[in-house]
């Protein structure tokens, strides 16, 4: 395991209510100790979908690293798997 406290975020989660999938990807960062923006979109539907536009994911939760879409849950899952998250959050 590792843990990496950032003063300033490098990830984001735009999330709305419910969604287990959100909920899974707050608590995977939190074990991890990673620091993120929580961005809770729950009943702002333009909101939700000028985030879907802009970032071309179609479902929350939306998880940014420096700005970039990474993906949801489970590309979030799969690169915690792999060691890359770890890496990425290396990197200054």
């Amino acid at each position: 395991s590792f843990s990496v406290v950032m003063a300033d975020p490098r990830v984001t989660v735009i999330r709305k209510v419910p969604c287990p999938y959100c909920d899974a990807a707050k608590n995977l960062l939190k074990q991890r100790g990673i620091a993120f923006a929580d961005i809770d979109l729950t009943g702002d539907d333009d909101a939700i979908v000028a985030a879907k536009e802009k970032y071309g994911h179609a479902t929350v939760p939306m998880i940014l690293i420096d700005g970039t879409l990474i993906g949801g849950y489970d590309e979030l899952s799969a690169i915690d798997r792999s060691g890359e998250l770890k890496r990425m959050m290396e990197q200054p």
